[in-house]
């Protein structure tokens, strides 16, 4: 009896694991916006109380939001975004069929269709964490043309401080405005104390830290490179593209 017992506990504790295992497995690959349309109690997007983003599915809930997709757009103008810790991008990224047919990460703001266009303009703080296994493969000219590439596809009178990121593999086809951490500044934007580290390619105005911006009017501070950058066109560039 007492050995029917043992066995009988010892299958429960596979089904407990496998469950957990399953459930963890299905987690993957679903951006969450629940730290925004949810979020604890007195988290209001202030300097003080600022959303917080602690993995992979939180950041492509962002992008979700900024992007509008299948949502009403926030472009979060005013509000502060904290990192809470390290992230990898990995459920994202390269080889994850299942996600956006294998070509990987989808930029935070980036051109919806035609001239619609959407951007992040709030206060991303990455509080000197990293974020890892960046991938985005758009090697064919429909899925790249017309759309800025990065981490952040497009960013106007935003600030992206404190943030490091790395193991980029970005490969564009007939794509401009290309960049490690973010493909298109504009309207004084600020990226400061950050680098990346990595691959990154396109066609013309191709940026290790930025791909490029309207006016040239952004400031970039205490940021660098590491990696390779190319391009076919113009204003290829290990910090910034077009400054």
């Amino acid at each position: 009896m007492y050995k029917r017992k043992i066995r009988w506990l010892c299958q429960m504790g596979l089904t407990i694991v496998a469950l957990f295992w399953m459930a963890g497995t299905v987690q993957a690959q679903i951006p969450n916006t629940d730290w925004y349309t949810i979020p604890p109690g007195g988290i209001d997007g202030s300097e003080s109380r600022p959303y917080e983003i602690s993995n992979a599915d939180d950041l492509a809930g962002l992008a979700k939001l900024v992007n509008g997709d299948g949502v009403t757009a926030v472009n979060f103008s005013g509000r502060h975004i904290v990192l809470t810790r390290d992230i990898s991008l990995a459920d994202y990224g390269k080889g994850e069929t299942s996600w956006n047919s294998g070509r990987g990460w989808i930029p935070i703001g980036y051109v919806v269709s035609g001239t619609t266009v959407r951007t992040f303009n709030g206060i991303f703080d990455g509080n000197n964490k990293k974020i890892t296994d960046l991938y985005i493969n758009r090697t064919t000219a429909s899925t790249s043309t017309n759309t800025p590439f990065g981490l952040f596809g497009h960013i106007s009178g935003g600030r992206v401080q404190n943030i490091g990121v790395e193991g980029i593999e970005i490969t564009t086809a007939s794509s401009d405005y290309v960049g490690g951490i973010v493909g298109y500044a504009t309207g004084n934007s600020t990226i400061t104390n950050s680098y990346s580290i990595g691959n990154v390619s396109g066609t013309s105005y191709v940026g290790g830290i930025v791909g490029g911006n309207d006016n040239r009017n952004i400031t970039i501070t205490n940021c660098y490179f590491s990696g390779s950058v190319s391009g076919s066109g113009v204003g290829v560039n290990e910090v910034v593209a077009f400054f």
